[in-house]
């Protein structure tokens, strides 16, 4: 058997449709099927209609039948959601960029915006207002990393809803005192 490139490109298109009209069908009986799932039904279409061309083996041209139209209106969409503004980023946090570490350096940035004790929740809640919003196990496991480093302290140990307590360790400076001297 010998095809013209011509014919080639002329099955190929037949291909395209009958993919087109397959995927169609497959959105048809999901939401078909999401229907019934939800015990709604169709009864103002007429399924039997449906039924031959959507079942249909392929390669198999079924005749149509004329579907029945609906007896009143679809029931309208729900209107669009309505859009969240995006909250701009701090500058300070553009900076930062997003490569590697770029967590951590959020972390402390925002530990540095705290003033006294903080928890958790509180780092998430500055990096959320400043548009660069961390998820909080994220959080939990720089935290982690910090006490471990002794870049942080822990002063009282979170138990169930009651948070972990942190706080900046004390500033070390190489000045002598004046006791001292």
């Amino acid at each position: 058997m010998t095809l013209t490139r011509d014919e080639i490109e002329e099955r190929k298109e037949q291909l395209r449709q009958e993919i087109l009209e397959r995927e169609c069908l497959l959105a048809a009986l999901e939401v078909l099927s999401k229907y019934v799932a939800a015990n709604r039904g169709c009864n103002p279409v007429d399924v039997g209609a449906l039924l031959p061309g959507l079942l249909a083996h392929p390669g198999t041209v079924t005749p149509t039948r004329e579907i029945p139209l609906l007896e009143s209106a679809p029931a309208a969409l729900p209107p669009p959601a309505p859009r969240v503004p995006i909250p701009p980023v701090h500058p300070e946090l553009q900076k930062l960029g997003g490569g590697h570490g770029v967590y951590t350096a959020m972390v402390q940035w925002a530990i540095g915006r705290l003033t006294g004790d903080y928890t958790l929740q509180d780092i998430h809640a500055v990096l959320t207002r400043e548009g660069r919003a961390l998820q909080t196990p994220e959080i939990s496991v720089i935290l982690s990393r910090l006490k471990k480093r002794r870049q942080i302290i822990q002063i009282h140990r979170g138990n169930g809803r009651t948070p972990s307590i942190f706080r900046k360790p004390p500033l070390v400076s190489n000045e002598p005192t004046e006791a001292a001297a």
